[in-house]
């Protein structure tokens, strides 16, 4: 729990194996007092937390970059009436394709998706608790060895295809009262 080494190189405060570090003065280097260490997340970001939970959908299911999902996207368009008056319509249109990424955790989560239409690769960035979504469905699992999938912009036919992972979903046991 100590510092090896701690020197000032050129302006710059230089420290091996650095636990917190407080300086009173240009010359002198301490380790913190307990009161001022950083313990974790501050009280405003709990609270921040807790106010984005109730704002959160859990109704889709685990997926993670290399799984083929189709996203199913709720569409509002205007149809023009009989009597010349306009009137709003909704409907549902999919988009299947691999998940390259996903980023964040709390209600700006999002994930991106890419698919190859007609020869041309085509990405979109949905929010994940948008209600724009109306659903997720995994079509197939990916065995992938990577976070972030960019280098399947750079690939064509079979070299761009994911093998298929091997995981197998834990099946959800019931409540005991049901």
């Amino acid at each position: 729990m100590g510092i090896n080494y701690a020197t000032r190189d050129g302006g710059k405060l230089m420290a091996k194996n650095r636990d917190f570090l407080y300086i009173r003065d240009s010359r002198k280097i301490e380790l913190a007092p307990p009161e001022r260490v950083c313990t974790g997340k501050d009280d405003m970001s709990q609270a921040m937390d807790k106010a984005q939970k109730s704002q959160l959908r859990t109704d889709f299911p685990e997926f993670r970059p290399g799984d083929t999902v189709r996203v199913n996207v709720k569409l509002r368009e205007m149809e023009s009436g009989e009597k010349g008056g306009e009137k709003e319509k909704e409907r549902i249109q999919p988009f299947e394709g691999v998940v390259i990424k996903r980023r964040g955790h709390t209600a700006g989560a999002s994930f991106t998706v890419r698919r190859v239409s007609f020869g041309i690769g085509v990405e979109r960035i949905f929010p994940l608790h948008s209600p724009m979504i109306a659903s997720i469905e995994v079509v197939q699992q990916g065995n992938v060895r990577r976070a972030k999938l960019y280098y399947l912009r750079g690939l064509k036919g079979k070299s761009a295809r994911i093998k298929r992972a091997a995981r197998v979903e834990q099946p959800v046991e019931a409540k005991a009262g049901e």
